[in-house]
């Protein structure tokens, strides 16, 4: 800050004092100053606004827009693999009834922004429950469950049957409201996250015996053996959003995935659309 020093004098025979003004302004400009400096500390003190909204992302198989899912579980026995729950020690009389050590059971698939796993984020997971797969109808066994067996004969019918729940699940076998893993939740706004490709990985979660399965993407061959993670653990899931009047707007296709396809960026073609072509883990055979 400058100043100008003045020194008055005092004297008996002049009693004015002439104080020098100047006569120089600097102001033009100075009120826009002052306005654009209220408004940038404004700005900064008000907390920035990201949309966290999430939508729901259907598949994109018309045009039924179904999907399908399939598991099969190693069977020691007969050296194979098969898609059914009895080779986990469950009963056809608690795959029937809902018994509580099936119904604690459940899928868990993870989706990761990369299959590097040196690198990978996860970004959500889903759980679809055993008590959404399909069923099949089997012939009651009387040894197993004689209270059903005895009930549905004096019913007159001479051949028991029940329902049981199998490893596959489609949308139009689930039961009403039930529809886990067919839609995926994810952002309405992609400014928070651009990516559009996710990398899906499976495990089953068995409640009678507190064990956790980790599934593979294919067939493997040895059945023990140590598998690459990109080439055996993934299914590639890419988002679209339609910018027409096509609808689902928010869609979804699954598609194989393996180290050659992601080296070279191609992308296979999609699974799920069909029974015949279902979107298949295998288990793991560790010991």
């Amino acid at each position: 800050m400058s100043a100008n020093r003045i020194q008055i004098k005092a004297s008996l025979k002049n009693k004015k004092v002439v104080v020098p003004l100047g006569q120089i302004f600097d102001e033009v400009g100075r009120e826009q100053l002052l306005e654009m400096y209220d408004e940038i500390e404004l700005q900064n003190n008000i907390n920035y606004i990201q949309d966290y909204e999430t939508t729901r992302y259907a598949p994109n198989y018309p045009p039924k827009f179904e999907i399908y899912y399939e598991f099969e579980f190693w069977d020691s026995a007969n050296s194979a693999y098969v898609s059914d729950f009895n080779i986990l020690d469950y009963s056809n009389s608690e795959l029937a009834k809902n018994a509580q050590s099936f119904t604690k059971s459940f899928f868990k698939f993870d989706f990761f922004d990369t299959p590097v796993r040196e690198e990978q984020k996860l970004l959500f997971s889903t759980i679809m429950p055993t008590n959404n797969c399909r069923k099949k109808s089997v012939v009651i066994n009387p040894a197993e469950d004689p209270e059903e067996y005895w009930n549905q004969r004096s019913e007159g019918i001479n051949l028991p049957q029940y329902d049981i729940y199998t490893p596959a699940f489609s949308a139009a076998s689930a039961p009403e409201g039930a529809n886990e893993n067919y839609y995926l939740q994810w952002l309405k706004d992609r400014d928070l996250f651009t990516g559009n490709t996710f990398y899906m990985t499976c495990k089953f979660f068995n409640g009678k015996t507190g064990t956790v399965i980790r599934m593979l993407n294919q067939l493997p061959s040895p059945i023990q053996g140590q598998y690459s993670f990109e080439d055996f653990f993934y299914y590639q899931i890419i988002l679209n959003i339609e910018t027409g009047n096509t609808n689902p707007k928010y869609n979804y296709t699954v598609h194989p995935y393996n180290s050659v396809a992601g080296a070279t960026g191609i992308t296979l073609a999609p699974a799920g659309e069909t029974v015949l072509g279902p979107i298949k883990f295998y288990e793991y055979v560790t010991t």
